[in-house]
């Protein structure tokens, strides 16, 4: 649940990681304080926070499951809804998108989102 994570040490993702403001709205949504130990910039860095003992993280399973393999790591899922990690499509500023590009954004983003390109 995620009340058990009230008072932890948390390994967290930069301010800038959209991934954060989900985690931080997650957390704020269900009254959870936690303590920021330490932030990273990427999946791989917090999980070595985490092995070292400074804290614990809230990760994609998929990302866990070597460590989790080799028992360097233990994975809890976190029974609770609501808790999604955006995904971005990310492509060249002044790069015109190519008909594939045009169509791939046409299956996987909504119709009624507007697509910047």
């Amino acid at each position: 649940m995620p009340e058990d994570l009230d008072g932890e040490d948390f390994i967290s993702f930069d301010d800038e990681v959209i991934i954060r403001r989900e985690v931080d709205r997650f957390f704020r949504e269900h009254g959870v304080t936690i303590s920021i130990a330490m932030q990273f910039d990427n999946i791989q860095s917090i999980k070595e926070a985490v092995m070292l003992g400074s804290g614990i993280s809230i990760l994609p399973e998929r990302s866990l499951q070597a460590e989790v393999e080799q028992k360097r790591l233990v994975s809890i899922p976190l029974q609770s809804p609501g808790l999604v990690r955006p995904t971005g499509i990310i492509h060249r500023r002044k790069k015109k998108l190519t008909r594939a590009a045009r169509e791939f954004l046409n299956l996987v983003v909504p119709q009624e989102l507007p697509v910047a390109v």
